[in-house]
């Protein structure tokens, strides 16, 4: 394993909080993607800094994107690359 353990949140589905072997704990959201139907994890938010309920609208918010159509993982690979600064 990666040296961490994910802990499922009752009524907020689709919703882990993860906590790794040094105690950092962040929420993770799995992602079905809408072009390839696979899972996919995607880190939502890092505890205690943002809560539970924060965490479930987020997750609440990314389900009717996906719903919509968008893939929020896709976006997100796509704003970092446009903030990584090229030589």
């Amino acid at each position: 394993g990666k040296g961490r353990a994910e802990y499922r949140i009752s009524g907020t589905p689709n919703v882990v909080l993860r906590v790794t072997k040094a105690g950092q704990r962040s929420w993770v959201y799995w992602v079905k993607r809408p072009k390839t139907r696979s899972w996919q994890k995607m880190t939502i938010g890092v505890y205690p800094a943002m809560t539970l309920a924060n965490a479930g609208k987020r997750a609440l918010d990314l389900r009717h994107a996906v719903s919509e159509g968008e893939d929020p993982i896709a976006e997100r690979d796509e704003a970092l690359t446009a903030l990584t600064v090229k030589p």
